[in-house]
């Protein structure tokens, strides 16, 4: 499926002729929606890099090839925004991150960071790279509206796809992409990972009632990361050692149940702490 061809005209049309007029979408999610050279975490396909991306029965170089790709792939995003509205939803997969000036950022609401906190080489493997990426999308000026979808997963393990009995380590990985999350006002979600995005899970932090955000996160003087919500706080951990917690008031810490004025938050995990009244 080549961008640089009428293919950038038939999948708009299609997504606002077969799926948006039936009324039942929000708007569309484009999977492989990459910047070439930024392909994949840096990693090219070798045989686009030989192809004949603008039909003229040559292979193009990469230079020639990369631009007719990029085109292709803006000239999407357009012309579906054009057709669906300002109002509908356009989210895209792309593997790590866009850059800082891509096109791509004028017309589509934000990605989708598959394989967070994963091992694929083209994902965000850590902290500083989900946050960074996730910031440099929600602080894009709108319209349209930015939206962040942070997607952590088992790695490809596979468990049951409906109840959520995961190893510690898997649930603590949920936990911190979670709360990565609610630093900001992305949405997120928890399953096995391609091509298995099919899992039904649903675990007691979902359920938080955390009321409205009352500002930005903060970064802790420990490396933790904390912002406060009108019934709550939550916290993640992206440091190596343990992150000590004090309140004025008490507080149930929702993973455990355990209520008090200071809590422990673990290296590499997120926690949602609630006012008890």
């Amino acid at each position: 499926m080549n961008p640089a061809s009428e293919w950038s005209t038939y999948v708009p049309n299609y997504a606002h002729d077969k799926i948006m007029s039936s009324g039942l979408f929000d708007g569309v999610f484009y999977d492989m929606v990459m910047e070439w050279g930024k392909m994949l975490g840096g990693i090219d396909f070798p045989d686009v890099n030989r192809a004949d991306i603008n039909n003229d029965g040559s292979a193009d170089t990469p230079a020639v090839a990369r631009q007719q790709y990029t085109n292709g792939m803006t000239q999407i995003l357009k012309l579906t925004r054009e057709l669906i509205g300002q109002e509908a939803i356009i989210i895209c997969g792309c593997g790590a991150a866009w850059g800082e000036d891509s096109p791509y950022w004028t017309y589509a609401n934000g990605l989708f960071q598959e394989n967070a906190l994963g091992t694929s080489s083209w994902s965000n493997h850590d902290f500083s790279s989900i946050w960074n990426t996730y910031q440099t999308n929600m602080q894009k000026p709108a319209p349209p509206s930015r939206i962040n979808w942070i997607g952590a997963d088992t790695n490809g393990t596979r468990y049951d796809d409906l109840k959520p009995s995961l190893p510690p380590a898997e649930l603590q990985k949920m936990r911190y992409g979670l709360a990565i999350t609610l630093l900001d006002d992305g949405y997120f979600h928890f399953d096995c990972s391609f091509p298995y995005h099919c899992q039904l899970w649903w675990f007691p932090e979902y359920d938080t009632n955390l009321g409205l955000a009352l500002g930005d996160a903060q970064k802790r003087s420990d490396g933790s990361w904390m912002r406060e919500f009108e019934n709550g706080v939550v916290v993640a951990n992206p440091t190596s050692k343990d992150s000590t917690i004090e309140f004025q008031a008490t507080y149930r810490d929702v993973t455990t149940g355990i209520e008090g004025a200071s809590f422990v938050v673990s290296p590499l995990d997120g926690r949602i702490f609630v006012l008890t009244h």
